[in-house]
């Protein structure tokens, strides 16, 4: 789980986002990605894929900060792809 501070003024912005790979993000972008794909070290092959498309494993997320709120754009899973946000 990681705590998310604004870089400037140390507030608290978010608690709660698992990830088994970590988070990409930078002073310069409102983007943070969760389990980002540089960070994944994985084997291929059909087990691989089916743990991903069962499990959900692996899954990336990606959002926007706005306003002090962290607005989900969409969903990536490695064996499936990106899944729009309702």
């Amino acid at each position: 789980m990681h705590a998310i501070l604004d870089g400037r003024t140390g507030q608290f912005i978010s608690f709660g986002y698992g990830s088994s790979m970590g988070l990409r993000y930078t002073l310069k972008s409102r983007l943070l990605v969760v389990n980002p794909s540089e960070n994944a070290v994985v084997e291929r092959g059909p087990f691989l894929s089916d743990m991903l498309r069962h499990f959900g494993l692996f899954e990336r997320i990606y959002l926007e900060l706005k306003d002090g709120t962290f607005h989900e754009l969409c969903r990536e899973n490695g064996a499936i792809g990106i899944e729009a946000v309702r």
